[in-house]
């Protein structure tokens, strides 16, 4: 007897679909039929600046809110401003790093204007953080919070270093430019007027039809006095040291001013003024990160960090509480401290081994041993006098030297009440000692 009902293989498993399931069909009917002119749509105004505009639009596509930044409607036509919009989607498209808004798409034959297409960012810029911890605190700030704001341009450091690595320099750092995300991410913003490194090592013109690319209270003398082509990462160090004097004093280094008063604001930039060189040790500011801010905002270009990385691992040992102290290092058999001697200084071993010994009549004991991690000359920091121990390197030792000035800084940087309670506890041992 035959079957007459048609044969139908079983599905193959491991062979892709091709074309949408029937249960999806509506789904990607729907996504088929948007079209180039209708996937964005405008939600509102994210801000404003003088060479563009970001609104906030829905992909339809994706279904996700991003970014679209458009040029001023009043620079559409002006190829110079074109030229710009273009480097900077071109720069900031090639810069791919966790800190740097990446670009989803960009558009050029729109007719509102080239448009740059980028996530939608959740967060608070650096600047509106500085201004609230400065309301809380306005008598400096603490620790904590400090820490907190420095730790966010050591994070900003890692993207500028990056652009750096890619021949990039952003020109225009500052706190409205970085940007603390609500689960802690840090970004860079704002690449627009970025000086990028062509393998011939030319680079390109400033912004045009302006005397400087940047913002004059962030700015370093070279930015308006020097010639493009020697400029360094150096610009943005002093940019970076700008913002943590920002973080510091609560307010920008250098304060705007009305237009008419440009020329004299200029004129500060190219002497080298700023409120950053002028910095004091004090409450809110430990003496640590005033030399930081200091050499990073040197007038000199020489005489700043060279590089983003060595500023950012000047601000991790900063934040680490552990400023580079001095090495000693000491020959077996021979004395790192004698017996009798004034002493100011105490010591942390680091490497070998050294003996503590005394002279009891004609005979010289050795009280103990000490190895790696071990401190001795502690007492001279809180009451400077002679010692009472002889301490010998009984093999080649590496040592770091500690002053009473190192100790202070270290713990001004910590907590400023444990400052006050070491110096008073020095204060109250160097009494002691005068009344024996």
């Amino acid at each position: 007897m035959s079957d007459d009902k048609t044969h139908r293989p079983e599905p193959d498993a491991t062979r892709p679909a091709t074309g949408p399931s029937p249960g999806i069909r509506g789904e990607y009917d729907a996504a088929s039929a948007i079209t180039r002119e209708t996937r964005f749509e405008t939600l509102g105004r994210l801000g404003e600046g003088g060479m563009g505009v970001v609104d906030e639009v829905r992909d339809r596509l994706l279904e996700r809110p991003v970014a679209r930044k458009r040029l001023q409607a009043a620079l559409i036509g002006r190829p110079e401003a074109l030229e710009s919009f273009v480097r900077e989607v071109r720069v900031t498209a090639r810069l791919q790093h966790p800190g740097i808004v990446p670009v989803h798409d960009a558009r050029l034959d729109d007719e509102e204007g080239p448009a740059l297409f980028m996530p939608r960012l959740e967060g608070r810029l650096l600047t509106d953080l500085i201004l609230e911890a400065h309301r809380k605190e306005p008598g400096g700030l603490g620790a904590d919070p400090l820490a907190d704001l420095v730790e966010i341009v050591v994070r900003a450091c890692d993207a500028v270093a990056y652009a750096h690595d890619e021949g990039v320099l952003h020109r225009d750092l500052k706190p409205t430019n970085i940007m603390v995300g609500h689960y802690g991410e840090v970004f860079v913003l704002d690449w627009g007027i970025a000086l990028e490194r062509r393998p011939s090592d030319e680079p390109l013109p400033l912004q045009p039809d302006s005397g400087f690319a940047g913002t004059p209270a962030y700015m370093p003398p070279e930015a308006l006095t020097d010639p493009e082509p020697s400029l360094d990462a150096r610009i943005d160090v002093y940019a970076l040291g700008a913002v943590l004097a920002e973080i510091v004093l609560g307010r920008p280094p250098r304060t705007d001013v009305p237009t008419g008063d440009l020329p004299d604001l200029m004129r500060e930039v190219r002497e080298g003024r700023s409120a950053a060189q002028e910095l004091e040790a004090g409450p809110g500011c430990p003496p640590q990160l005033v030399d930081i801010i200091r050499k990073a905002t040197s007038p000199k270009r020489e005489d700043r960090h060279e590089s983003v990385l060595e500023l950012r691992a000047e601000l991790r040992r900063f934040l680490r509480g552990g400023g580079a102290l001095p090495r000693v290092w000491v020959a077996a058999g021979a004395a790192v401290v004698r017996e009798g001697e004034a002493g100011d200084s105490a010591f942390i071993l680091v490497e070998g081994r050294c003996a503590v010994t005394k002279q009891l009549g004609e005979v010289k004991a050795t009280l103990r041993e000490l190895g790696p991690g071990d401190v001795f000359g502690e007492t001279a920091l809180l009451a400077p006098g002679p010692r009472t121990a002889t301490v010998e390197a009984v093999t080649d030792a590496v040592l770091l030297r500690v002053t009473e000035e190192t100790l202070l800084r270290e713990v001004s940087a910590l907590k400023p009440w444990l400052a006050t309670l070491v110096r008073g506890l020095a204060e109250r041992a160097r009494e002691l000692e005068d009344i024996r």
